[in-house]
């Protein structure tokens, strides 16, 4: 099968890029002028959305995000004006930010003094607000060495001062306040440790205002509306004949392409200089052919893959830029119960509804990474519904508590809500879900971020095309994906601008 462009991923980045050429193109009068005229995408699953899933709970059937879990930001967020341009979601909605109560506990039920929480809470802003100071600024290029890059050792610091100024009898409290805090943060950056994060670009990454928003009728809704959108558009600019279609289940497993050096094409390769420069192979035998191709899957896919995908391989600054990127695991576990007053009772204090339960573990957290104290990387228990509640976890803990069956993991989790909440016999949950992205082979990880000693400019350079000739009007391949956005990594809005960046590609005269 012959196509003049091959999208290779169908999650939001593959799909935006589709919406947007497709867009564009619709404006132009004169059909016969088009320069792409008909496009495929590939996907490796058996569904599109990518790390967009939304299911359903088992027992009161309340929507999940097994995948992204909010649109961050309201003003200007283009996937927040896209869903509410399409009724997805009303521009009345409220964030998480309103009427959001929190309390912290230790993990043997003591429940932690408000005051103290909010007061660490904003001191532990501030440090993150400060580290601002940093971005790019070449003049303190010593401090950001003596700190070794790490945004993780910059806070260390910060935090050690915080912590000795305050009288010694609370400092064990405020210091697992603060790691608690930590924990959280890893789960918002998508790493391991912040040790692992980039201090000097850790303010790279830019944020729309108005909140966090979660979608009433899921996130999967944003793909059905994209494909809808696409259909509608294909017919208006196809009439009788469409342009665009799309296959489940091909995983491409080599894309074989002219190289920029022609010395390196094998004697045997099948590859031609003019017609359809590019050869894609998928795992389920079938085989395509493409003028120009745009990549979007997960950066930790590529750095799994990238190396042996093409042939020849592609140019080593992109083999090097992907490898010193940062990418890493987050996960979530869902624990249902038949009985609402299992939970909901757990979660009132004083008549007020708590929303988030914070957890400070009590035993020295300093070797929390361990696979026997896994859990101790949970930060937080939400409560998402009479019958729900949610916990987070990242990094090594993550990795381990994937090769956990479902039971395992709710003995394990009962084991300490029975201490968190101070009843020996809170039960078992009824079922159990568990996100494992990094065991997934499709993504290999969650989301992006800018790690240490690595910069923005290997965002730039992952997203830069590449032309067979210097003097060619359009790109022979384009990279996209949330991880190919120097402001909006790791983020949905962020996969939904490079699908437009992708596209524009292939439009800009």
């Amino acid at each position: 099968m012959q196509f003049d462009l091959l999208v290779i991923g169908g999650g939001v980045s593959g799909l935006s890029t589709v919406y947007h050429l497709l867009k564009q193109q619709s404006t132009i009068k004169d059909q016969n002028s088009k320069r792409i005229k008909t496009i495929c995408l590939l996907e490796a699953k058996n569904r599109l959305g990518g790390r967009i899933q939304t299911s359903r709970t088992k027992i009161d059937e309340e929507k999940i995000e097994i995948g992204a879990n909010w649109i961050h930001g309201i003003i200007d967020n283009p996937v927040f004006e896209f869903l509410t341009r399409n009724k997805i979601i009303d521009t009345t909605i409220e964030s998480n930010k309103s009427n959001y109560n929190i309390e912290a506990r230790s993990s043997t039920g003591e429940v932690i003094d408000d005051e103290l929480v909010y007061k660490v809470y904003e001191v532990y802003s501030r440090m993150l607000n400060n580290a601002a100071r940093f971005h790019n600024d070449l003049s303190r290029l010593d401090e950001i060495n003596f700190f070794s890059d790490s945004m993780g050792n910059y806070l260390h610091g910060e935090i050690e001062k915080y912590i000795l100024s305050e009288n010694i009898t609370i400092r064990p409290l405020i210091r697992k306040l603060f790691d608690s805090l930590l924990k959280r943060e890893t789960c918002i950056s998508g790493c391991d440790s912040m040790n692992d994060v980039s201090l000097q670009y850790f303010s790279q990454y830019k944020e729309y205002l108005g909140g966090n928003v979660i979608i009433p009728k899921g996130y999967h809704s944003l793909i059905t509306s994209m494909l809808n959108e696409i259909d509608d558009l294909d017919c208006d600019i196809g009439k009788n004949k469409k342009s665009f279609q799309y296959f489940l289940q091909s995983e491409v497993i080599k894309i074989e392409w002219p190289g920029l050096d022609r010395s390196q094409i094998p004697s045997n390769s099948n590859v031609i200089l003019t017609k359809f420069p590019l050869k894609i192979q998928c795992k389920n035998g079938f085989s395509f052919e493409a003028n120009h191709v745009v990549l979007t899957i997960p950066l930790g896919s590529l750095q799994k893959n990238l190396a042996n995908l093409f042939s020849p391989p592609l140019p080593q600054y992109k083999l090097e830029c992907v490898q010193r990127m940062g990418f890493d695991v987050v996960d979530k576990i869902f624990l249902e119960y038949s009985h609402k007053s299992t939970i909901v009772d757990k979660f009132f204090r004083n008549g007020k509804k708590i929303d988030e339960i914070m957890l400070l573990w009590t035993d020295d957290d300093t070797e929390y990474c361990s696979k026997k104290f896994w859990y101790k990387k949970i930060y937080s228990i939400y409560c998402i519904s009479d019958h729900c509640l949610q916990l987070w976890v990242s990094g090594k803990e993550a990795r381990h508590m994937e090769q956990l069956d479902d039971r395992e993991v709710n003995e394990q989790l009962t084991k300490e809500l029975r201490s968190i909440f101070g009843d020996s016999n809170f039960p078992l949950a009824d079922n159990v879900i568990v996100t494992r992205w990094g065991s997934d082979p499709c993504t290999l990880g969650s989301y992006s971020y800018i790690r240490q000693h690595s910069t923005v400019d290997d965002i730039d350079k992952l997203a830069e095309p590449i032309y067979l000739h210097p003097d060619d009007d359009l790109p022979l391949i384009v990279f996209g994906g949330e991880a190919t956005h120097r402001d909006y990594f790791s983020t949905v809005h962020g996969a939904f601008l490079s699908g437009r960046s992708c596209a524009s590609k292939f439009t800009a005269m």
